[in-house]
């Protein structure tokens, strides 16, 4: 059965644009050459279609004799197509997969990746026999690469993917909301860095939402392959070596995260762990405080904690709240330590754990964005604990706790002459009134984050830019950076002010450091 088709159209990589019409099939069987070694089946052909959409790419392999190949085009750049209608994928003739493409139509369920099984040796390279470089999590299956080159066709085809590389330090896996690879195998990515990553000493995971959560809102195929068994296998496998385990969730997949990890007892290895140093589990769901406390080394110096849920209810009880806190209290070694809208934090836990942290540079304590969420229970009387215990901080957060004055601002930004980053967006304070004393008070502040202005907020801003000479960058959280007007020496002051908030935020994000501004100050 052949189509022919009247477009535009280009190769697969959006090059080579033609005009002349294609003329296609809508079998498998019937595309020339589709028996020689090096034909291939695009990966785009396994992703699901959306229909009736003028942006969505149509593959057609053009079966004619000296042009043949796959070519590309688009519902809006399609002139005509005489008498066929246009089917986005191959059907019933074709019950064989080839090159791990799968024939399943729209609306079917997607096949069950397949499972990397250890070998013993080093896995050859997919393209080429070759010793494999890089480790790839496809759709179809797990695969190797001696070098990105044999890797090419995988890295052009797909949005940020999945892969990495076998002699480097850090296993990470990344899953934005724009990769195309429908299934995450985070089971694959374990035991292959366990197996065939001798130099690793830390993880770095952070996976959408869309693929924890069935009922997502965009209605695609996604899910994560991840088991408890293989987990805890993994964690036991690495505990002398690893020094940093960074696993970052979005919203909402507290439920799904502890159904994958029994209920978060698979973690349990890393509170043994005994040159562990960082420790990041954000929005992750525990069913009881004490495998939470089973999780934390007390040799961690970097730990983020935020939102963390606890219990079928998903809230935290005072009891809860507490028992948590005596054990912060024997992490004496942190030097950042991240619990944004996590548990009840109020200002007695404050009083027990901040005088034993006496390394603390980093402190982030959000309160719950919504009300709806829970009531901020940090006051003024936290904020004096803090400048009291904590001289000698760097960064503090303090956004949303609606309870907090002036005077508990005022209480830090004198004694703690160290600050450099600033962060109190959504508390009780009339920023108009006093932006210029906070701004101006700690000489080596470079940031502040705050909340909404009145009128003339642009004014405002920059009266109290000027007077810090430039040194203080204002950001207000729903405008981001306050562009004002400055002069040429208080614009450069600035932009050097900027250039090391942007470096810190970049450490931030770094599986291997601990505190964010090493180095830069």
């Amino acid at each position: 059965v052949e189509l022919r088709i009247v477009c535009v159209h280009t190769d697969l990589k959006g090059n080579d644009r033609k005009g002349w019409t294609l003329q296609g099939t809508q079998k498998r069987t019937k595309c020339i050459g589709h028996r020689t070694s090096d034909f291939k089946w695009p990966r785009q052909l396994n992703r699901e279609r959306v229909y009736n959409q003028t942006n969505s790419d149509i593959l057609v392999h053009n079966n004619v004799h000296g042009e043949s190949g796959w070519r590309k085009t688009k519902y809006s750049a399609i002139q005509e197509v005489p008498f066929w209608g246009i089917f986005l994928q191959f059907w019933e003739d074709d019950n064989s997969l080839s090159d791990g493409i799968s024939s399943v139509s729209v609306g079917q369920e997607a096949i069950k990746p397949s499972q990397y099984e250890p070998t013993g040796g080093l896995p050859d390279c997919k393209e080429c026999d070759s010793p494999a470089r890089f480790c790839a999590l496809d759709n179809a299956r797990t695969e190797f690469y001696c070098s990105k080159s044999c890797m090419n066709e995988f890295l052009d085809e797909e949005i940020d993917p999945p892969f990495f590389d076998l002699h480097a330090e850090t296993l990470e896996i990344k899953a934005p909301e724009e990769c195309t690879i429908n299934v995450i195998n985070l089971d694959d990515a374990f035991r292959v860095a366990g197996d065939h990553m001798p130099n690793l000493n830390s993880v770095d995971i952070e996976v959408c939402q869309e693929y924890f959560l069935k009922e997502n809102l965009n209605n695609s195929k996604r899910s994560v392959m991840l088991t408890p068994a293989v987990l805890n296998q993994f964690l036991e496998k690495v505990k002398y070596r690893l020094i940093s385990f960074v696993f970052g969730l979005h919203d909402c997949c507290w439920e799904e995260i502890k159904r994958m990890t029994d209920r978060c007892r698979s973690l349990i290895p890393l509170g043994s762990m005994p040159h562990i140093k960082k420790l990041e589990l954000t929005h992750f769901g525990f069913d009881d405080v004490a495998t939470l406390k089973s999780c934390l080394s007390t040799s961690l110096q970097c730990l983020n904690l935020d939102h963390v849920k606890m219990g079928r209810q998903l809230n935290w009880s005072p009891a809860e709240s507490t028992d948590v806190v005596v054990k912060l209290c024997q992490l004496t070694r942190l030097v950042s330590l991240s619990i944004s809208d996590s548990f009840a934090l109020n200002d007695e836990h404050l009083c027990m754990l901040l005088p034993n942290l006496c390394n603390i540079k980093c402190l982030v304590i959000d309160g719950p964005f919504s009300t709806m969420h829970g009531e901020s229970q940090v006051t003024d009387v936290g904020m004096h604990v803090i400048a009291k215990h904590c001289p000698g901080i760097l960064s503090l957060s303090a956004n949303f706790q609606r309870d907090v004055t002036v005077n508990g601002v005022r209480s830090v930004i004198r004694r703690c002459h160290h600050i450099v980053e600033l962060e109190i967006g959504e508390i009780n304070i009339n920023l108009q009134q006093h932006l210029r004393e906070i701004v101006t008070t700690p000489k080596k502040l470079r940031v502040l984050c705050c909340g909404k202005f009145g009128e003339q907020s642009e004014r405002c801003i920059q009266q109290a830019v000027i007077a810090s000479k430039g040194r203080v960058v204002v950001c207000t959280m729903s405008g981001g950076r306050a562009d004002v007007p400055l002069s040429p020496a208080h614009k450069r002051n600035q932009d050097q002010s900027m250039d090391k908030v942007e470096r810190a935020h970049k450490q931030r994000f770094d599986p291997l450091v601990c505190q964010k501004w090493e180095g830069i100050l």
